[in-house]
């Protein structure tokens, strides 16, 4: 098994619970970490692997999606993404809100949530 990582993705989306979050949006990024199956023998070929930009695409539309709460941000993500290949065993989900809209100074609040396939 192999990890396969984008981390840092960046996205501006109309993710919150306040009406100007959803209008005005917020800063969010998204890390998503896969556990891909693997043979050593497989030939070098994506089929073999999952495409990232499949991968970032697919995370874009669900952040595009007016939401209110990080949390089904990343069961949604989830969602989509554990459906790309039948290769990924797990994947693992954080979607971070940068400077929030609350009384007081924080650089980010996040959500995380981790599915692993079922036999």
């Amino acid at each position: 098994m192999i990890t396969i990582a984008l981390e840092g993705m960046r996205f501006h989306a109309p993710i919150g619970l306040y009406p100007e979050e959803t209008l005005l949006g917020n800063e969010i990024v998204v890390d998503v970490y896969l556990n891909v199956a693997t043979n050593h023998n497989r030939a070098d070929d994506l089929k073999n692997s999952v495409n990232y930009e499949e991968i970032y695409e697919q995370v874009k539309i669900v952040l595009m999606q007016p939401t209110h709460l990080l949390e089904n941000v990343c069961r949604n993500i989830i969602m989509v993404v554990s459906q790309l290949s039948i290769l990924i065993e797990a994947v693992q989900v954080r979607v971070s809100k940068l400077h929030p809209p609350v009384a007081g100074r924080i650089d980010r609040v996040f959500v995380e949530e981790e599915w692993v396939r079922s036999e």
